[in-house]
This record gives structure tokens, sequence and C-alpha cells, in this order.
């Protein structure tokens, strides 16, 4: 897999300082990639969910930092920590239609990566798995699957 766009390099002192000021442990396959890309446009990019009802592309992949629009803390900030979506989830990645690629961090699904309809959401919904469908079980398998 090439990725292009990505965003500065980062050391791991900086995934840390991440982890410190959101409170989330992220899976090593994730610091891996962001070590290695920070973000960016993959190619291959196409995806199906597991049950085969869904398939899209990732737009981009969130990097850390300030310095685009789209970035990883903004994101955990507006998403997970305002509970639009259940707390062990993050946003990592941006499909076309502004739905958000998740990743779990945390509970029974650790590891596991889901698409999220945020556009299916009911106007006063509660944070809940309702318009997740998974993609893949490690975030590892997810960018295999990718073609």
């Amino acid at each position: 897999m090439k990725v292009t766009n990505s965003q500065v390099s980062l050391t791991t002192a900086m995934i840390e300082q991440l982890e410190s000021d959101t409170g989330i442990s992220l899976p090593d396959d994730y610091k891996s990639f962001l070590l290695k890309h920070n973000g960016g446009e993959p190619d291959p990019s196409m995806f199906e969910t597991k049950d085969g009802k869904l398939e899209s592309f990732v737009l981009h992949f969130l990097p850390i930092t300030n310095m685009v629009e789209d970035n990883l803390l903004e994101e955990i900030e507006g998403i997970t920590l305002a509970c639009q979506i259940p707390a062990n989830l993050i946003p990592i990645a941006i499909t076309p239609a502004d739905n958000r690629i998740v990743l779990s961090v945390g509970g029974d699904d650790l590891g596991n990566v889901y698409h999220w309809a945020w556009d299916e959401e009911f106007e006063n919904h509660v944070a809940s798995y309702d318009c997740m469908r998974l993609i893949a079980n490690t975030f590892s398998e997810f960018l295999k699957m990718l073609h």
C-alpha cells in the first residue's frame, strides 16, 4: 500500500502526548502506521464491510497535527469525547460521504475497525453501535484488505 500526502513525521513522544491528552491508549499496529505515515491518502483505498452491505473507500487517514483541518485530536475531541459515538471508539479516517472509519481502543472489541454512517444517526441519538458496520478485527487486517 502506498500513502501520499502524509503530514510531518511523528515521534513516539508525540503519540504518547496524544494518548495522555485524551486518556486513550492506541493499539500498537495503529501507532506503527502513524509513525510511518501520520495520516495521508492510501492507494489502494477501497474496502467492504464484513457483512458485505457497504463498499466505500478511505478518502484520507487523520494525522496527528493541528496544521490541517481534519486531524486526529480535533476528531477525538469533537466526536468521541463529545459522546457522539461510544467512548471506546475514535475516528481515524474519513470517507467521501464524510462518514468516519472508527477504531476501538478499549472494551471487548479492542482493535476492531468500523464504518460509522453518522448521517444515518437520528437527530437526538445516544452514542451506540447502531450505525456502525464492522470492517476488520484489527487495524492491520483493515490495511491488508484495502483494494
